[in-house]
């Protein structure tokens, strides 16, 4: 998933350039100061995304952090502006890269695939060995990270479609992007948090898919593609789709002067994805809005996920009305429907929330009905909020697929390799 989320060159001035620039090369620093020269190695794009709209609700709540010059970790002679985090923030983005590529690194291994990435990974095993202990101290839902390789290979075993293929990775990534509500004290920025994981999710397993099927067919490496054909126009709705909501979710949330930066980012992945199947804008009509777990139905248009003002439902394509109350939205075609509150699912016949609701969806209780307000879904199994190990928030914690009763801390984490 590394590298997709680079920004497009020459789309921003020239102040927003150093603000960008700022963030990659502190994320660089924080890995450095975190692993040494090797981990600043692994700098890359995607965590500066994620660092970017961290920062920025942060700054939301605490002020804007100064840039200031400090040397190159690569040039030394050479001096560059980094944004200065708060140590814990910059220990945080230094962790959660360790974890990320240490989680893939051993997901590879696991697979047989790219067996030389594990040794290349050696010298930075005792860094990575301390960014999960890290991680829990902080409250991040590492077993998210660390679930991903299990849940996604059960799943290809297990799963009836490509939607379902593609949750443990939009999972991830809801519950990657849903912490930072919980680490800036933003809770009522949770729902489109989530909301921008999951279509980020959905679109790099779906790109990455499609990229990688003539190279997973020589070696015969699984492929979802191979596995649940999909027509190209359908594929790319879908991708597209998903950007909407992401570009969606990005406006409701108070990125201030990163704006610019991220939006253009979601640009970039949209015009890749035309360029990859070679059309504008497809659309499919009342097809399955697989963004919210595959549940939802939506008209898989340009204005699908931004035509209603406040609406959540994702089917009221072209709808004027003040958050869909009295509209018969195809997604949901349930009258009076509040759709400001929640997603409805069309498996259960409720559109009043789960309680009391008969989904089809018990195999994945934690995407039963997708509220998009602050309020989580209601669940027989979800564990009691617990106070955060950060000061001053809380936690809900959520029941993961793969979630297990956690084992007492221990010394000497597992390694890859």
């Amino acid at each position: 998933m590394f590298g997709s989320l680079r920004l497009p060159k020459g789309k921003l001035t020239e102040a927003e350039q150093r603000l960008y620039n700022g963030h990659f090369c502190a994320l660089c620093h924080g890995l450095d100061q975190w692993g040494g020269k090797i981990a600043s190695l692994l700098t890359n794009y995607d965590t500066t995304f994620w660092l970017l709209v961290l920062a920025a609700l942060d700054e939301d709540r605490h002020g804007p952090a100064p840039l200031n010059k400090l040397r190159c970790t690569a040039v030394p002679f050479r001096q560059v502006g980094i944004v200065q985090l708060r140590p814990q923030t910059r220990q945080l983005a230094a962790a959660l890269t360790l974890a990320l590529v240490g989680a893939k690194v051993e997901d590879d291994r696991l697979d047989g695939d790219r067996p030389w990435v594990q040794w290349a990974f050696l010298p930075l095993r005792s860094s990575w060995a301390r960014a999960g202990p890290w991680l829990d101290q902080v409250g991040f839902p590492r077993d998210a990270i660390e679930g991903l390789g299990p849940w996604q290979r059960a799943m290809e075993v297990e799963a009836t479609s490509l939607q379902e293929l593609a949750q443990p990775t939009q999972a991830m990534l809801e519950a990657v992007f849903g912490f930072v509500a919980d680490y800036t004290e933003q809770p009522s920025c949770l729902p489109a948090l989530h909301e921008l994981g999951r279509s980020l999710g959905l679109w790099i397993y779906l790109f990455d898919a499609y990229s990688d099927q003539g190279r997973d067919a020589r070696s015969g490496a699984f492929n979802a593609l191979a596995r649940f054909p999909q027509p190209p126009g359908q594929l790319a709705s879908q991708m597209l789709h998903a950007l909407n909501h992401a570009q969606r979710a990005l406006a409701r949330l108070p990125l201030g002067s990163r704006r610019p930066m991220l939006e253009l980012q979601v640009a970039r992945l949209r015009q890749l994805t035309r360029e990859q199947f070679g059309v504008v804008e497809p659309s499919s009509g009342g097809a399955a809005c697989w963004v919210m777990g595959g549940l939802a139905a939506a008209a898989l248009t340009p204005t699908a996920a931004v035509a209603c003002d406040g609406c959540d439902c994702g089917g009221c394509d072209g709808c004027d009305c003040g958050g869909c109350e009295g509209c018969n939205c195809e997604a949901c075609n349930c009258e009076a429907c509040n759709c400001e509150a929640l997603e409805c699912c069309n498996a259960c016949d409720c559109c009043q929330g789960c309680e009391g609701c008969q989904c089809n969806s018990s195999k994945y209780d934690w995407i039963c009905c997708c509220h998009s307000d602050s309020t989580p879904p209601k669940s027989k199994t979800a564990p009691p909020p617990k106070e955060d190990e950060l000061p001053g928030t809380t936690r809900v914690k959520r029941k993961w697929p793969w979630s297990k009763k956690k084992p007492k801390p221990v010394e000497d984490p597992p390694q890859p390799g």
